[in-house]
């Protein structure tokens, strides 16, 4: 809440840096937390509706803020509505926040006892090592498969203005992250509720085939028509295997593990999202950006078998009984 005022009153660009830093710790804990919170009040037969559901919210916000703030920054106004706008929205998110019961006080109220909360301090918590307490082990699988499938989104995010600049796209290179967000907005509806009666393979593996062929058709398109129909690839394609995979990092961890779980999962989701630009700035500066494009739909192709000995042979429906706790030092 604070943060965004903090910007406004920053007079030096070591200011500038120090409110950044503030703002980035805030948010990453924010949205780690409510991430955490969102799996944690899902039924596990709905745990992959929930967490489309989820996916999906974040998605809007994503979608709305950059729209919002451009139309603020065209104002004479400079950058005051812009902070302010920011401030009063994170304001009404903490007081929702607030008001929501406890995640623990709403499991007490819905799940049968089993003789005893498992939680930190209590009896029944299996002893980790140190580095088990930062992240969940059984989701680091998704986490690496997360930080893996990201890359080919980052270079989408990195390099399309790029892309559109050098083929004359115009305005439809904006129009491309609209079309993408619309379109896993719609799918999502359906795929949650089919993840939950099959399993998340039904929406993975379409998935990674689905963005490998939008990341080569982005590589070689030369129209707008084309470049919208990336777009939509891209939704059906990342945009699914982003909600899929935070469904996997849930289901594979015991109960009251499942907000580290997520936390886990988006860790990797931004890794690769932090490395994307960079591995793909040094094959665009190589090869090109269409090429580039083209070289990670093939490595989107290669990481399908990946995924399937890693994960999707032995994965096992949303609605079927948690794994224990486990020691991980065994």
């Amino acid at each position: 809440v604070v943060a965004p005022l903090l910007y406004w009153a920053s007079g030096a660009v070591w200011m500038l840096l120090v409110v950044r830093t503030l703002h980035g710790l805030t948010f990453g804990v924010g949205s780690t937390v409510i991430a955490g919170a969102a799996v944690s009040r899902i039924p596990r037969t709905r745990m992959a509706e929930g967490t489309t559901h989820y996916s999906s919210s974040t998605l809007i916000g994503v979608a709305a803020g950059p729209v919002v703030g451009l139309a603020l920054a065209g104002s004479d106004a400079g950058f005051g509505p812009i902070a302010v706008t920011a401030s009063v929205v994170s304001a009404a998110g903490l007081a929702v926040a607030v008001l929501l019961p406890p995640v623990s006080r709403l499991r007490q109220a819905t799940e049968p006892s089993s003789g005893g909360p498992v939680g930190p301090g209590s009896s029944q918590e299996v002893h980790r090592p140190g580095w088990a307490r930062f992240v969940e082990p059984g989701a680091l699988p998704s986490a690496v498969m997360g930080t893996l499938y990201s890359i080919g989104y980052a270079a989408i995010v990195t390099f399309l203005a790029q892309l559109a600049a050098e083929r004359g796209f115009g305005a439809a290179a904006s129009a491309f992250f609209l079309v993408y967000a619309g379109a896993v907005l719609i799918t999502r509806l359906f795929t949650g509720r089919l993840m939950d009666r099959t399993g998340p393979n039904v929406v993975m593996v379409p998935g990674f085939v689905l963005f490998a062929v939008a990341l080569a058709l982005l590589s070689v398109a030369q129209s707008w028509p084309v470049l919208l129909a990336s777009a939509v690839l891209v939704a059906l394609g990342y945009g699914q295997l982003q909600s899929a995979g935070q469904t996997i990092s849930v289901i594979q961890v015991p109960p009251a593990r499942a907000g580290m779980g997520a936390a886990t999962y988006f860790l990797g989701i931004d890794v690769g999202m932090g490395l994307g630009p960079i591995l793909a700035g040094v094959l665009a500066q190589w090869l090109g950006v269409g090429p580039m494009y083209l070289l990670l739909a093939a490595f989107m192709v290669m990481l399908l078998p990946v995924y399937w000995l890693v994960q999707g042979r032995q994965l096992r429906r949303p609605d079927t009984p948690a794994p224990p706790e486990t020691n991980p030092e065994k």
